[in-house]
């Protein structure tokens, strides 16, 4: 699944240190954003509390996907 993990401010100076640690929990990471504090990538949903739990962590955001109906569709 993909998710957007928040790292808290007392870790972001650390925050190499931090997807070190995410990679080694099965994180598959596609971005880190230093400024924001946040690093987005992917991880099994059987692994997402292990991610949790890893120190400086502040949150898991799972991605949320949806469809729409093609425009000339009876659901429309």
């Amino acid at each position: 699944m993909n998710v957007s993990i928040l790292v808290n401010d007392d870790s972001s100076t650390k925050l190499s240190a931090v997807v070190t640690k995410l990679r080694t929990a099965g994180v598959v990471v596609k971005q880190v954003q230093n400024a924001l504090g946040t690093v987005t990538g992917s991880v099994p949903y059987d692994r997402v509390a292990k991610v949790r739990a890893i120190p400086g962590v502040e949150a898991v955001h799972e991605e949320r996907g949806f469809s729409l109906a093609p425009p000339h569709s009876d659901l429309q």
